[in-house]
């Protein structure tokens, strides 16, 4: 039997706050070039740097990718920022796991009920795609990870846990 495995990338949408921050430093960056070329002061130097070094800070951290993994009974989750910089954020033994199901399946209401439930969201923020909800046991906690698998990945999952993995009803 061979092994299964299937890794898969996602880009995180920029939220709408990070846009307007992106925008506003930008506007205040060249506010500050046409302050220096008007006035030649060292202040607006100063100025410019630091929207400069504020604007390029904001786009590395708006720049996220999710990397879903799933080799042979264990689901992973890291994050990995300005394509550089990866973290590990959860790994799932697939025996911890209580269910994976789209994040609209009636059987998730009893989870979302609950107050100590820690959620995680490691999805893109786009919208109409199908996104599914992966609640396992943590070391305290249940926990409940909103992720974007494809269908390659739920099949792999469901060869030996199918019990565990609730799909999306197709369409009539």
């Amino acid at each position: 039997m061979g092994i299964f495995e299937n890794t898969i990338l996602v880009k995180r949408k920029a939220t709408a706050g990070q846009l307007v921050m992106s925008y506003l430093i930008l506007f205040l960056c060249v506010v500050s070039i046409i302050g220096f070329v008007l006035t030649l002061q060292l202040l607006f130097v100063v100025l410019i740097l630091i929207t400069v070094l504020l604007w390029y800070l904001l786009r590395s951290s708006a720049r996220v990718e999710y990397e879903y993994s799933y080799i042979e009974g264990r689901l992973s989750f890291a994050r990995i920022r300005n394509k550089k910089h990866r973290k590990e954020l959860a790994n799932i033994e697939m025996e911890e796991l209580i269910l994976i199901a789209p994040a609209d399946d009636p059987e998730l209401n009893s989870y979302h009920r609950n107050t100590e439930l820690i959620r995680k969201d490691y999805t893109s923020g786009e919208p109409d795609r199908s996104i599914y909800e992966a609640v396992y046991h943590g070391k305290n906690h249940v926990i409940d990870i909103r992720f974007e698998p494809d269908r390659n990945m739920l099949d792999m999952m469901a060869k030996k846990y199918g019990s565990k993995i609730k799909r999306e009803h197709p369409m009539a």
